[in-house]
């Protein structure tokens, strides 16, 4: 079992899903991974809903909240993937700080902003790709779907959110 699957406390009456627990304990933690970046997302995301300013307030404002409600919707799925493969997902937010790859700066331009969640985004989808190599060598592909959707969806927000940056 590796550091990080130590630290998610695989549960004593997994359930079989087919797959091997070497192989699920690293499916568990891309998993927490995902699950964190996204959380810490999910936060950024609703701090620009708040903190948004500018002539494009509005537009903005409507955009993130659209946004960070969606990725609410996700941290619940991943985390119940985590469960149903066996595993606690972290809940606290030091626990989402220990596992999380990204971490946003609080800005205060709108331009600043939308390129810090792109960042995060981008961040993300390192994530959910690591998640999918690790859920295809398990065969576990309830998760690479999930995965696989995931990254769709962040890659489509870079696009988004990269192009209200253009001129």
């Amino acid at each position: 079992m590796n550091q990080h699957a130590k630290k998610l406390d695989l549960t004593a009456t997994s359930p079989d899903m087919g797959i091997k627990e070497s192989k699920a304990d690293s499916v568990a933690d891309k998993l927490a991974r995902v699950l964190a970046d996204t959380y810490s997302l999910y936060l950024y995301t609703q701090y620009a809903h708040w903190n948004v300013r500018g002539m494009s307030f509005f537009a903005l404002h409507e955009l993130f909240e659209k946004q960070y409600k969606e990725l609410a919707e996700t941290i619940d799925d991943i985390a119940e993937r985590m469960r149903a493969i066996g595993y606690k997902a972290p809940g606290t937010l030091s626990r989402m700080a220990e596992f999380s790859t990204i971490s946003p700066k609080e800005e205060r331009t709108a331009t600043a902003l939308i390129k810090e969640l792109i960042f995060a985004h981008e961040g993300t989808v390192a994530s959910c790709r690591k998640c999918i190599v690790a859920a295809q060598k398990a065969e576990d592909f309830a998760t690479e779907d999930l995965m696989i959707n995931r990254l769709s969806s962040h890659e489509q927000a870079v696009w988004m959110l990269g192009s209200l940056l253009e001129e």
